[in-house]
C-alpha cells in the first residue's frame, strides 16, 4: 500500500530531526462539546520522548498537517545547532505582539521544513 501524501510530509519532517514514528493516526475533525473544542485530527506517536521528564512525552497532534509541521519544526531539536531562533513557537505567533508568523528554522536553514499555517496574515507569504 502507497503512502499518502500528508503521511509522507510528516515522516520526511520527523526523520530529519532524527526520531522515528511508531504510529501515526488521523480522524475525522470533530466538535468535542464545550471543554474539549475541537478534536480529531493526526496523532503521531515517535520512537522516543521528546521533552525529557513527561509522561510519556513522545506525541504530537495536530487538526491539520501544517499543524503537524509546525509541532515537528517546533519541538523536536534539530540533530546539529543552527543560528535560529529555537524559542519561536509558530503555532503561538498570532497571539504575540510583533511576533512573526514564520517557521521557527528560516527557509535558508538546513533543519527548515516547509509549511504556512492556515492562520497566518496573507503579507507573509
Amino acid at each position: 500500500m502507497s503512502e499518502t501524501r500528508a503521511r509522507h510530509r510528516i515522516r520526511r519532517a520527523v526523520e530529519s530531526r532524527g526520531f522515528r514514528i511508531e504510529s501515526i493516526e488521523w480522524e475525522p475533525i470533530y466538535y468535542g462539546g464545550e471543554m474539549d473544542g475541537m478534536c480529531g485530527g493526526w496523532e503521531i506517536v515517535l520512537d522516543r520522548p521528546y521533552v525529557p521528564n513527561t509522561s510519556p512525552g513522545d506525541d504530537l497532534f495536530g487538526l491539520n498537517v501544517e499543524e503537524v509541521l509546525a509541532a515537528v519544526d517546533y519541538w523536536l531539536p534539530p540533530p546539529s545547532e543552527c543560528g535560529c531562533d529555537r524559542q519561536h513557537d509558530p503555532i503561538s505567533a498570532a497571539r504575540r505582539i510583533n511576533d512573526p508568523e514564520k517557521p521557527t528554522h528560516s527557509a535558508d536553514c538546513a533543519h527548515h521544513i516547509a509549511y504556512r499555517l492556515p492562520w497566518w496574515k496573507a503579507a507573509e507569504r
